[in-house]
Parts: C-alpha cells; structure tokens; sequence
C-alpha cells in the first residue's frame, strides 16, 4: 500500500531513485542526533508551515509525530526508506525546530 501511495503522489517510483539514497547521505552523527539531508527537507517543510500556520503548536506537534509514525510504518514496507530510532527522535526535533525559528524570523 506505501508503494502505491508514494508512486501517487510522486507520479514515479521515488523509493527506488537515487535520490532517496542522496538524501538519506549522513550529514552528522552523535550520540543524541542524525542528520542527513532528509533533515534539511523536514527543516524547510516545518518553516514554511509556522509562516502559513503561525502559532498552531499543538497541531503542528501531533503533525510531526504522526508524519513520523507513518515515515516508520513506511520504512518497514520500503527498504530503501529505513530510519533508524535516533533519526525519527532528531526529526522531530528539527521539525520543531523549523516551526519555532518561522515564528521567531518569518523571511517570507
């Protein structure tokens, strides 16, 4: 079923690219956080959504954690989508991250 939900809403076969490789390429790895360019995306698509939903904090908290929750049903099912539990943890925290800095310097 993710296979088909990916492929309709990208109108092509994204999970077998290779962009989903470049984008999963490590940035940095500690002990309490993952970043790859998957990071970034997550970065840009919260900042824009604190600038067009400004101050909806709780709808954008229970959206980060339900956009995860589907990002790990989907990697079980598509291989080349595997997250490992530091990187959900430290997406959130970029998405919230990226909300909060729209809040506070809004440049669009």
């Amino acid at each position: 079923m993710a296979n088909g939900i990916l492929g309709t809403i990208f109108g092509y076969k994204i999970y077998q690219t290779s962009l989903v490789t470049k984008l999963s390429t490590k940035i940095y790895t500690g002990r309490f956080i993952y970043l790859d360019y998957w990071s970034i995306l997550h970065f840009i698509f919260f900042y824009l959504i604190g600038i067009i939903y400004p101050n909806k904090w709780i709808l954008v908290i229970t959206g980060s954690i339900l956009f995860e929750i589907i990002e790990e049903i989907s990697s079980k099912k598509i291989q080349s989508l595997k997250e490992i539990k530091i990187d959900t943890i430290t997406d959130i925290g970029i998405n919230l991250l990226g909300y909060w800095i729209a809040q506070r310097f809004p440049i669009i």
